[in-house]
């Protein structure tokens, strides 16, 4: 009872921040390019970022939503797997998405800004010879 509790609690936290933060600089300019189809893989909660995306129309933006209970490693085979396809770059700012990259045989384009390990993920991907930015304008 007091370990559900805590997860709801925690849940609905992660969802009040995730309705109140910053879209990151240059990140809508970025995704507005219709040639492309995009993907979320992500560890959060899937319903729940479903959700947020949804009320602050960003889901527009993506061909589909993919979170946890599965891995990010297991919801980049099934994207791939839709897509029939490893034609794919994965963004992410974790160890774990470069994992998730390697893992599914894909590129990986490391956002040291928000890492919580901003040099490691670097030097990790670069040793991968992976490319790394600070700004989703680098990209545009």
């Amino acid at each position: 009872m007091i370990k559900q509790q805590i997860l709801e609690l925690f849940s609905s936290r992660c969802q009040q921040l995730y309705l109140q933060a910053d879209i990151t600089p240059s990140f809508l300019e970025f995704i507005q390019n219709p040639q492309r189809k995009k993907y979320i893989a992500s560890g959060s909660a899937q319903e729940e970022l479903r959700e947020v995306f949804k009320i602050r129309k960003l889901d527009q933006y993506f061909d589909g939503i993919y979170a946890s209970p599965s891995t990010k490693s297991e919801n980049i085979k099934h994207i791939l797997n839709l897509e029939n396809s490893k034609n794919a770059i994965m963004f992410g700012y974790a160890i774990s998405d470069l994992e998730a990259s390697l893992d599914n045989q894909i590129n990986f384009i490391a956002y040291r800004p928000y890492s919580n390990v901003p040099d490691k993920l670097a030097t990790e991907s670069q040793m991968k010879g992976f490319s790394v930015i600070d700004q989703w304008t680098e990209l545009v």
